[in-house]
């Protein structure tokens, strides 16, 4: 009985550890690239426990704080201004893939 006493007034009580949680971002442009509590390479803002467990990607980082970006992405098909990029489709229906000579250039663009 006694060596139990001392062996529970001998344990060594470790200091609990402060978990960061951090959210790793491109500083070039600003958008997120990875969530963790893990020491990483690269650039990262430290975040609270509740934008860490409802991580979001439609979010830019700018001067080490997160700003909301719209998610509302308009896109639209449009002729592509090269005559060889994007999908080559029929000159009058675009729902046709085709390989032909009488066919047009389509690609995506996207407006933020």
């Amino acid at each position: 009985m006694n060596t139990l006493i001392e062996a529970f007034q001998n344990r060594k009580i470790q200091p609990k550890q402060k978990i960061e949680f951090r959210l790793y971002y491109d500083k070039k442009t600003g958008k997120p690239i990875e969530y963790s509590m893990q020491e990483l390479e690269g650039d990262y803002i430290v975040i609270d426990a509740n934008t860490y467990a409802r991580p979001k990607i439609d979010i830019i980082i700018k001067d080490g704080k997160i700003i909301k970006h719209c998610t509302s992405n308009v896109r639209k098909l449009v002729i592509s201004p090269e005559d060889t990029s994007g999908t080559q489709c029929h000159k009058d229906d675009i729902c046709l893939v085709t390989s032909t000579a009488q066919s047009v250039y389509w690609k995506v663009r996207v407006y933020e």
